[in-house]
């Protein structure tokens, strides 16, 4: 017998992305510096959305912070609802996962409307210290600028994103 066997291989649709992106990649190779790296930066396809469309957080993958989040209105993002992320940084659950955290969202004026509930309800917590609380000697007021004169209504603070 004289027939020639054709041989073939069979390989899942990742081994075959992966097979195409080794193919692919250059041999040349850059370092990093630790100090430019941060773990827990958005995704680029994420950054033009960002403080504008929506506000992003990593959430715990433990259950009870996962529901924590839903509860105050975070949604995961996955393929149905944030499409504009590529599909090669979603995991085998459907999620974007970065050291043990998946990436999370919530639409810009229900962000803005919680920080602004936060902040009042800040604000009239500082109303309720009278005179007398202030004397006391255990009470501390912080001073918020460099100079004497900066208190709380006159601080040039700047406040960066809370996690709420």
């Amino acid at each position: 017998m004289t027939d020639e066997i054709q041989k073939q291989v069979v390989i899942s649709q990742t081994d075959s992305e992966i097979a195409d992106i080794i193919a692919s990649q250059s041999t040349e190779f850059t370092v990093r510096d630790k100090k430019d790296f941060n773990p827990w930066e958005l995704p680029e396809e994420c950054k033009e959305y960002a403080d504008k469309k929506y506000r992003y957080r990593w959430l715990s993958k433990d259950k009870r912070m996962i529901i924590r989040g839903q509860y105050k209105g975070w949604k995961i993002c996955n393929r149905t609802n944030s499409p504009y992320i590529p599909s090669r940084l979603y995991g085998i659950h459907g999620g974007v996962e970065r050291n043990g955290h998946v990436l999370a969202y919530m639409p810009m004026p229900m962000a803005e409307g919680i920080q602004k509930v936060a902040g009042e309800k800040s604000s009239e917590a500082v109303k309720f210290y009278t005179k007398d609380i202030k004397k006391d000697p255990r009470f501390y007021e912080a001073k918020l600028g460099g100079n004497e004169s900066d208190t709380d209504e006159n601080s040039k603070g700047v406040v960066q994103g809370r996690d709420f």
